[in-house]
């Protein structure tokens, strides 16, 4: 059962989650960035449509990832 104090951690935690996922592709279009480039640019670990989950949410970006896509789009 979930509490509305639980619900409530949640939503913030979805919020920064989204927070975060809207700065990656902001970054990456004011870099001029393509899905494709940013894969290219991580040596294709991850996929465009991998890509393209990660900054609607609707997938979690691991950690190692994350950090260089960071390094990558926050130049």
């Amino acid at each position: 059962r979930i509490s509305y104090k639980n619900l409530s951690v949640l939503e913030e935690k979805l919020e920064m989650v989204m927070k975060v996922c809207k700065l990656i592709k902001e970054n990456r279009i004011k870099y001029n960035y393509s899905l494709e480039d940013l894969a290219k640019a991580l040596n294709y670990k991850k996929n465009r449509q991998t890509l393209h989950k990660y900054e609607t949410g609707s997938l979690n970006i691991p950690y190692d990832i994350f950090f260089e896509i960071c390094r990558i789009t926050f130049v």
